[in-house]
């Protein structure tokens, strides 16, 4: 592999996924114009391009938004309880 591509490699961050994909090690020490390739195939299967960030921040957000509906319906429902039981104490009296 030529001395730039592996640079490039090291600067870009690629090497622990260059280690877990070892295939491209051969791939790029015969063509090392396939960088580019390697680089969008790592981007594809760790989920590293923007679009999936997004993605993870919309499912976050998603999520974060269906505990506060149920924590709402569980406190209005704790809300309507005490009412009961204050009700129900102040009839005994």
């Amino acid at each position: 592999m030529n001395l730039q591509i592996l640079e490039q490699i090291y600067k870009d961050k690629y090497y622990e996924y260059l280690k877990e994909n070892s295939f491209f090690i051969k791939e790029l020490m015969r063509h090392p114009e396939n960088y580019n390739k390697f680089k969008e195939y790592i981007k594809e299967k760790y989920h590293l391009r923007v679009t999936d960030k997004v993605n993870n921040v919309i499912n976050d957000i998603e999520l974060i938004s269906s505990v506060i509906s149920t924590l709402k319906k569980v406190f209005n429902k704790l809300i309507l309880y005490y009412i009961y039981i204050k009700i129900k104490y102040i009839v005994k009296k």
